[in-house]
């Protein structure tokens, strides 16, 4: 069955990338420019002798590969160059990317990048700030260039966004009987949550012996992380982990106030008993098996439960308001050019035609991009309700996008996953997350 959902997936999108190059305007501007400079160019594509291809690190099993694989032949049409696309698990990207740099041989000219991994990767990686028009700054979701950039170079070019938005069970909310009796128990009207408080009784009021209110992602490793600096930001956190003097700022009071939010959800029994051992798939799972009426989740978690359970039974909203207004930590993706690569000018019109076929994300699993216009053009689509959640929530004043200058994310990771563990099961709040900020400053940005 998957091999079948696969194969009708990439047709899709080669159907669709066909359409597109076939229309007018919009996603095929660039088209007949990149065949003119790929014909004259693709002898000069830096080096390159024999056999012209170009080798393409994605993520396995993911939209950025489905849309690798349904371009890679009009990309050859139109430059002469094969794309050969090297899959691999979303954990062993980083590692092998590293291990090639400090080798000095990579086997990649492009690779599909998290912006955390930018800082560390950054000796490896082309410059891209000549692709970067002004077109392309104005259409592109705010905060993404800041995203991919590291002083004042661009390394990656964004292919899409994402950000934690609020899904629920919309029909247990438009239930009539469970309209009338949250009234009754609160005095307000039942909707989605816009606020800490609001959420925290529709928890309590959905949770039953049958059901919980809410899941929390606590597995370590997972985005218990990320959760945590969502609902940091939301208390009103100055920044993510460090400020822009390069200050821990881990031990504000926004920071403790967040992690006994997601905790009192956990020991109030809104949440599920295994919350330590739950991560985004779990969640999602339990969503869609009826066994939890809320969670804060990607966007695209609510495009995968629509395809399960229809529009008529899942509903999606801007993420929620603490004491600091709306708040969510982004999750975007990019495509960066290997500075070993030896096809470096083939292989940045390569992301320029990714670029320019944006759209195809949308058709894709995730159902993001990066472009405005794009996300634009399926907000009124039926199914992509997240877009308008989502376009909310970036716009909030306390959203943050990751940032390839945290060099030593990986490691920020590790120490606030374990004390986030140990506040759940107990410890004092105060005082781990004091211990965990000492830790993380004496590491450094």
């Amino acid at each position: 069955m998957k091999k079948t959902l696969s194969f009708l997936l990439v047709t899709m999108l080669i159907t669709l990338t066909v359409l597109t190059a076939c229309g007018e305007g919009g996603e095929n501007s660039g088209a007949s420019s990149l065949s003119e400079v790929g014909a004259s160019g693709a002898d000069d594509g830096g080096g390159q002798t024999g056999d012209k291809k170009i080798t393409v690190m994605v993520e396995s099993g993911s939209m950025g590969e489905a849309v690798a694989i349904a371009t890679a032949d009009e990309f050859k049409e139109l430059t002469g160059y094969e794309v050969v696309i090297d899959p691999v698990p979303y954990t062993g990207m980083y590692d092998k990317l590293s291990t090639g740099i400090r080798a000095g041989a990579s086997t990649h000219d492009v690779a599909h990048l998290d912006p955390n991994w930018i800082g560390g990767l950054s000796e490896g990686l082309l410059p891209l700030n000549d692709l970067l028009t002004n077109e392309i700054e104005g259409d592109l979701v705010p905060g993404l260039i800041d995203a991919f950039s590291l002083g004042d170079n661009l390394y990656g070019m964004p292919m899409w966004t994402n950000c934690t938005v609020l899904i629920y069970r919309k029909d247990w909310f438009d239930d009539e009987a469970n309209k009338a009796a949250f009234k009754d128990k609160y005095g307000y009207d039942l909707k989605a949550p816009q606020t800490w408080d609001e959420f925290k009784n529709c928890a309590e009021f959905f949770t039953t012996d049958d059901t919980y209110g809410c899941a929390i992602v606590g597995k370590p490793g997972d985005a218990s992380v990320d959760r945590w600096m969502d609902a940091a930001r939301q208390a009103g956190a100055s920044a993510v982990v460090f400020n822009e003097a390069g200050q821990c700022v881990v031990g504000e009071r926004a920071y403790v106030d967040a992690a006994i939010f997601m905790r009192d959800l956990y020991l109030n029994g809104f949440a599920p008993e295994e919350t330590l051992t739950i991560a985004d798939a779990e969640s999602q799972e339990l969503f869609k098996g009826n066994k939890i009426a809320m969670q804060f989740e990607w966007t695209h978690q609510y495009a995968d439960a629509v395809q399960s359970m229809g529009v008529e039974k899942v509903g999606v909203a801007p993420n929620i308001a603490g004491a600091g207004g709306i708040g969510s930590f982004t999750a975007p993706f990019c495509e960066s050019v290997l500075s070993t690569s030896p096809n470096q000018e083939i292989a940045k019109q390569y992301i320029q035609f990714k670029y320019e076929r944006n759209a195809l994300y949308m058709e894709a699993s995730l159902r993001v991009a990066a472009r405005a216009s794009v996300l634009e053009e399926y907000a009124d689509k039926e199914g992509y309700e997240h877009i308008d959640a989502m376009f909310t929530t970036l716009n909030g004043p306390m959203v943050a996008n990751r940032s390839a200058r945290y060099t030593n994310w990986k490691q920020y990771e590790e120490v606030l996953s374990a004390a986030l563990q140990s506040i759940f099961a107990g410890a004092d709040p105060d005082t781990t997350i004091a211990a965990a900020s000492e830790e993380i400053a004496s590491i450094g940005i």
